[in-house]
């Protein structure tokens, strides 16, 4: 999805041009703009890849963005000279648009009333609000080329015919909107359908993504014993970092609702366990897993190394300890992940 200012589209050509003959600065595109130029939201993954946008020029403004700035008023007055030109016309480099975007509102304070594309010595003045066209564009083509570069990956040979997790996600693209959110289930969370191309490259995830991996290994579990979600729970990646919070915010933690206590109160009224991931030392995941059943916390590293104290300490001292009702956790077991 592109970001709030290009997303609030809904404002007529007389709007826009109202708007800039006031003391407002405009940067709300208008609709007609958006329904010509932008690929419609609902357009597959397929098809928005290939969606026809204007292109950057190969250099901005000899490092001058004052030149961008005008203080006369926008000269196009007709939405076909508008569309004509913004069709046609190159965008800033991506550098120049940032460096424009935080200069705006202190040019529109000094007098300036329109921006000129300067990089392409157009005179045509346009009204503020294609700025933030030019970010909406630019986004949309970072969009673009990391989709592409997601098919590249999924057609390297060593991805062969019978991969069936490279072809059932190449088909997905043919099918998903490209400006459509999914959303986990039962693990509070949604991911956009354009950060779903991290997982066709060697990118970090983030932890939506990770999310999304959870929320699939444990459906894929049910399916196979239906039962399994009597006995475990699976947290989402949120949980963690959540459960430290509360122990940090303990002074208050009796007082407070929150998803840990009720994690633990669940815990203790119907035992069972719970399964989560932790991130450590900045750049690493590990498992945990509560069992209030026999009363174990169980810690896996890759890395085969121990509990951070942290951890530990918000894990055994402060929610289990103090909150379960129960007698203590017995100790914590560390175990090999392979």
């Amino acid at each position: 999805m592109l970001s709030d200012t290009t997303q609030e589209l809904s404002v007529t050509l007389e709007d826009a041009q109202t708007t800039t003959e006031s003391n407002e600065m405009p940067v709300v595109v208008p609709q007609a703009v958006k329904a010509k130029i932008f690929p419609p939201e609902r357009l597959s993954l397929d098809s928005f890849i290939n969606f026809p946008l204007p292109s950057y020029a190969s250099a901005g403004s000899n490092g001058d963005l004052t030149q961008y700035f005008v203080t006369l008023p926008p000269d196009l007055t007709t939405m076909t000279a508008i569309m004509d030109a913004l069709q046609t016309l190159p965008l800033p480099p991506p550098s120049v648009i940032k460096q424009l975007s935080s200069q705006a509102a202190s040019a529109w304070q000094n007098g300036s009333r329109s921006l000129v594309y300067a990089h392409a010595n157009d005179p045509r003045r346009f009204a503020f609000w294609v700025l933030s066209f030019w970010r909406g564009v630019s986004e949309l083509r970072t969009n673009q080329m990391g989709w592409r570069a997601a098919q590249r990956f999924l057609s390297q040979p060593a991805f062969h015919h019978d991969d069936s997790e490279a072809i059932a996600f190449t088909a997905h693209m043919s099918t998903l909107p490209w400006s459509d959110r999914i959303m986990v289930r039962g693990f509070g969370d949604w991911v956009l359908v354009q950060d779903l191309r991290q997982f066709a490259s060697r990118d970090w995830l983030n932890n939506s993504h990770l999310n999304v991996m959870l929320g699939v290994m444990y459906d894929k579990i049910k399916a196979i014993d239906p039962a399994v979600e009597l006995r475990y729970k699976v947290q989402n990646t949120f949980f963690c970092a959540q459960l430290c919070a509360a122990y940090a915010a303990r002074a208050t933690y009796a007082e407070s609702r929150s998803v840990v206590r009720d994690a633990g109160t669940n815990l203790v009224d119907a035992p069972h366990t719970i399964c989560f991931i932790s991130h450590v030392c900045g750049n690493h995941w590990t498992g945990v897993a509560i069992d209030s059943v026999n009363l174990h916390i169980y810690y896996g590293d890759s890395l085969q190394a121990p509990i951070p104290d942290d951890l530990k300490t918000g894990l055994v001292d402060s929610w289990i300890r103090a909150k379960s009702e129960r007698r203590e956790m017995a100790h914590v077991t560390g175990f090999r992940v392979t």
